[in-house]
């Protein structure tokens, strides 16, 4: 057996959980999250950081994801660092979002904590901090809509 160094443990940890969300894998992206997650997507206009148990992020993901044709999340450039037992990863971030011919495309930098939780790496937080937004963002809603 080969063990990655840490670095790339948690790259490919985040790497793999947007590969997820973009095959709408989502009962496999929960094994790489701790129990409780801190979720802080005020960027996107949301207008409190959320604290979710596992599932209800699952089901957050479940509402909204499969609504569009498609999606795809590409994670980048990872800068890691360890502040006592947590490490705290930044990446650049290019989030696209299709349904039919129209697209709605996120810039802006994501923040992941993890933390080893009995041994194991977990992310135990995800910040999004959009600093540009492309094309339609109401294809949010018709999404959602789509799923209803």
């Amino acid at each position: 057996m080969q063990f990655l160094p840490i670095e790339d443990q948690i790259s490919e940890i985040i790497l793999n959980v947007a590969k997820c969300w973009d095959a709408r894998q989502f009962d496999e992206a929960r094994k790489y999250f701790a129990f409780m997650v801190e979720i802080d997507y005020r960027s996107m206009g949301a207008h409190k950081t959320e604290y979710l148990q596992i599932d209800e992020l699952v089901n957050s993901w479940k509402s909204i994801l499969p609504g569009f044709d498609s999606t795809q999340h590409k994670i980048e450039k990872f800068q890691i660092k360890c502040d006592d037992e947590i490490f705290i990863v930044e990446s650049q971030a290019h989030i696209q979002h299709v349904i039919g011919d129209e697209d709605w495309t996120v810039l802006g930098n994501y923040i992941h904590k993890l933390t080893f939780v009995e041994n194991e790496l977990k992310i135990i937080g995800i910040t999004l901090l959009a600093f540009q937004q492309i094309g339609s963002p109401g294809l949010q809603d018709v999404a959602k809509a789509r799923l209803q």
